[in-house]
């Protein structure tokens, strides 16, 4: 019963999230999204809250240019009509090839745009939202939907080489193999697929007890991820079967992060956990306060962990120690990006910082102050 009971919640949570994403609209700006960021080359390219995609130059947090230039006609879920620069909002970090950047939107569309200028190159539609970010290998661009389809595109023209079939809405990114020849492909129906790279062909499927929200993670011969029962697995990546699982005390809802022999991963119990990749054993935890969805970086020793709480904390991998915290004044909910020259860090509010990993401290933020 109490199983039962647990399972009812979560499925009536998840359509509630949903509706969120369907339905959010009103007032003159576009509807609410979760800020992500790329840098390359020495710019970030982050989609905000405005429907947009910014390019700043990533040392000084200047623009370079946003797409699109004007806002689209008025559109909307049941009559809604808030302008959507985009015809809907973008939930995603675009994502760097060459010398295009790729963002997937809410209003069923992926875009390549130059990186010189934001010119549009190509878009491809799909048959529903698109909440995942792109992925770029080589010459191909991996896109995740809604309408339940993966698909594998030529880079350069946008093209179609082969779509695989998931069943359920993905929102999370694939994780591309190239070593093994393997996509994995993660859906809210709590589906874990294997597919080849060549043609999108099922591999084998694994079935957690909860959505799987977030792309999964490879730790030599495993295959980690997180769900919605609260729930960390850990899966043969050959043949999809289960090693061990561990239990937090909320949804998992971001890619765990792997680093030799460790698997750090939050919840939304308010906690990051650090894991032995071989067997799950826990080793550290450290409790924030605040929802932590895909909000961690590694780089140097730390593990760099955004909240909802607004503090952005810098903790000794090893020990999970504190090693400082800054707040930033607004909840964080995407992934921060961590460069040698700054942690760059994006918030609900539609705000981008530049800080100092060593110390948290303030370099720039967009868009500067008024005045």
């Amino acid at each position: 019963m109490i199983e039962f009971l647990r399972h009812k919640w979560s499925l009536l949570l998840v359509i509630l999230v949903a509706g969120l994403f369907m339905s959010s609209c009103g007032g003159t700006a576009p509807a609410a999204s979760w800020p992500g960021m790329t840098v390359a080359e020495g710019v970030v390219y982050v989609a905000l809250t405005d429907g947009k995609v910014h390019a700043l130059y990533a040392d000084s947090g200047k623009e370079k240019w946003v797409f699109p230039t004007e806002e689209g006609k008025s559109s909307g879920f049941l009559g809604c009509s808030a302008p959507r620069v985009t015809e809907g909002p973008i939930y995603a970090p675009p994502a760097v090839g060459g010398d295009l950047v790729y963002v997937g939107s809410y209003n069923n569309t992926v875009y390549a745009l130059n990186t010189v200028a934001g010119v549009q190159q190509w878009n491809f539609p799909t048959g529903d939202r698109i909440v995942a970010a792109p992925v770029v290998v080589d010459d191909t661009v991996y896109v995740a939907s809604s309408d339940q389809y993966v698909y594998a595109l030529d880079a350069e023209d946008g093209s179609e080489r082969w779509r695989f079939q998931a069943g359920n809405w993905v929102w999370a990114s694939p994780l591309v193999d190239q070593e093994s020849g393997a996509v994995y492909v993660a859906t809210m129906g709590h589906k874990v697929y294997r597919v080849r790279l060549t043609d999108g062909t099922a591999e084998w499927e694994f079935t957690a007890q909860g959505a799987v929200a977030a792309a999964p993670a490879l730790a030599g011969d495993l295959l980690v991820f997180g769900s919605f029962d609260g729930r960390v697995y850990a899966v043969d990546a050959r043949t999809g079967e289960e090693q061990w699982t561990f239990q937090t005390g909320g949804w998992v809802w971001g890619t765990p992060v792997v680093v030799d022999d460790v698997l750090y991963v939050g919840s939304q119990d308010q906690h990051v956990y650090a894991l032995k990749v071989a067997d799950g054993t826990e080793l550290w935890r450290f409790q924030t306060g605040g929802v932590v969805r895909d909000t961690l970086v590694y780089g140097e020793g730390l593990l760099y962990v955004g909240s909802e709480d607004t503090q952005v904390y810098a903790l000794d991998a090893q020990s999970g120690d504190v090693q400082w915290s800054t707040s930033i004044e607004e909840q964080i909910l995407s992934r921060p990006v961590l460069t040698e020259e700054a942690l760059y860090v994006a918030t609900l509010n539609g705000k981008v910082y530049a800080l100092d990993p060593a110390d948290g401290s303030r370099i720039w933020h967009y868009p500067p102050s008024e005045g």
